[in-house]
């Protein structure tokens, strides 16, 4: 798996690496996610804009199977392969 990220190639922001310390709450990283979605929705690029949107509501989704962060932190890796 760790070949293949290295690998990966992504177009501007197609492309998403969330990292959270280990000792950081899941609520907190959520309301960040929160706030930048707030701050994505004003990308003028249509295409940009949804791709972006999409990424930030699949890892604030994807968080919600965590009830806390593991001892080690939590890594997410999030792109589109168009």
């Amino acid at each position: 798996m760790i070949k293949e990220l290295e690998s990966a190639r992504g177009n501007g922001t197609s492309m998403i690496s969330l990292i959270i310390p280990p000792k950081q709450q899941i609520s907190k990283t959520v309301h960040k996610l929160t706030d930048e979605y707030g701050t994505a929705s004003n990308i003028q690029s249509r295409v940009n804009r949804l791709s972006v949107l999409g990424a930030l509501t699949s890892i604030k989704e994807r968080l919600k199977l965590y009830t806390k962060v593991p001892t080690n932190g939590l890594v997410i890796y999030w792109y589109s392969i168009p």
